[in-house]
């Protein structure tokens, strides 16, 4: 996870596909997990970066869902939020209506 943060921080991702349930896939949901707290930042960089790093993680990024639906009000970072919840997938799915209103 360490490494996650510090790659957030960096602002470069990078997220390979590892076996399903291997400890890297649970580190990888708990760095989202983590992540969701900078999208209340009141820094836009730091959402920006929290956004760009969740859409990297893809499936993995779904507990950010919540919060990603809540970014769709946001003009500074909703492009990134709708790139954020296409990434993470069916899972996104509650993020609908929002997007086709």
């Amino acid at each position: 996870m360490k490494t996650i943060i510090a790659v957030f921080l960096a602002g470069c991702v990078a997220v390979e596909e590892a076996p399903t349930g291997s400890p890297r896939n649970a580190a990888l949901e708990a760095a989202a997990v983590h992540l969701v707290e900078a999208l209340k930042d009141e820094n836009v960089l730091i959402r920006e970066r929290a956004l760009r790093t969740l859409a990297a993680l893809g499936p993995y990024a779904q507990a950010a869902v919540p919060l990603l639906i809540k970014a769709l009000k946001d003009d500074t970072v909703k492009s990134l939020a709708i790139d954020a919840l296409g990434e993470i997938g069916p899972a996104a799915e509650p993020a609908v209506p929002e997007l086709v209103t």
